[in-house]
């Protein structure tokens, strides 16, 4: 593999935040000993979000711009990312800064210890409605028994599940729960949550009865991906000049 972690991050209307982002992202990588690629997904950001980043400086780690035809989706925007991504292991992190970045390495460590995938699980819910935990006990007791009860945002998983992933693509169902439907050696980490510092929360209610169809009446039939997610374009993000 070219990177031992590739961290996906979808992007919609991000403006005020990339600055910190990027800043964030290079404090964190800097410190750390593993090789990583940045796979930013801007899910038809109407903000000038990609512009921003693409004027960033990306100095501790490689970073690539991926812009998808449109506004579809939180779910679709990291399709695209995993699909693309050349890690030995793939994460995926908002892009509020709400999931600590440090949940990369944390994760990685349960991922070298033999697992496949390996999931943080929220402690509490700063910020968010009933309507998580009514969702979270649904899942537990429609799909899955051990769904954290105040679900989870982040899950990392090696080459081998990317694979299957990319050969099974579905226009609608969650992505996380066919992730944790397959039958591999899973582990469950627990982190703390905070509060956003800049912008809001992208879940309208309209996302949120779409996430819940998706969820207990996916669709079976796999996709191509150009259907799921049609990419607009593809570069790679250098360091400016001095």
């Amino acid at each position: 593999m070219d990177f031992e972690i590739t961290l996906v991050i979808p992007v919609f209307n991000e403006a005020p935040g990339i600055e910190g982002l990027v800043g964030s992202l290079n404090d964190y990588f800097s410190g750390e000993k593993f090789s990583a690629e940045v796979l930013f997904v801007d899910d038809g950001s109407a903000d000038g979000s990609s512009d921003l980043l693409k004027k960033e400086n990306h100095a501790a780690y490689t970073a690539r711009l991926i812009r998808l035809a449109g506004n579809r989706g939180s779910h679709a925007a990291i399709r695209a990312g995993i699909y693309h991504a050349r890690g030995k292991y793939t994460v995926c992190l908002p892009a509020d800064l709400q999931d600590p970045l440090e949940l990369a390495g944390k994760l990685r460590d349960k991922c070298r210890e033999g697992y496949e995938t390996a999931f943080a699980a929220r402690n509490s819910l700063p910020g968010r409605s009933i309507g998580t935990k009514v969702y979270a006990w649904l899942v537990r007791r429609l799909i899955y028994r051990d769904f954290p009860e105040n679900g989870f945002d982040v899950v990392m998983f090696d080459a081998n599940v990317r694979e299957k992933l990319n050969r099974d693509i579905r226009r609608h169902a969650s992505l996380f729960l066919q992730i944790l439907s397959m039958p591999v050696k899973k582990t469950f980490i627990r982190y703390d949550k905070v509060n956003r510092k800049t912008g809001g929360s992208k879940w309208t209610f309209s996302k949120k009865i779409r996430l819940a169809v998706d969820s207990f009446f996916p669709s079976k039939v796999s996709a191509k991906p150009e259907e799921v997610f049609p990419v607009a374009e593809i570069s790679d993000m250098k360091r400016p000049e001095a």
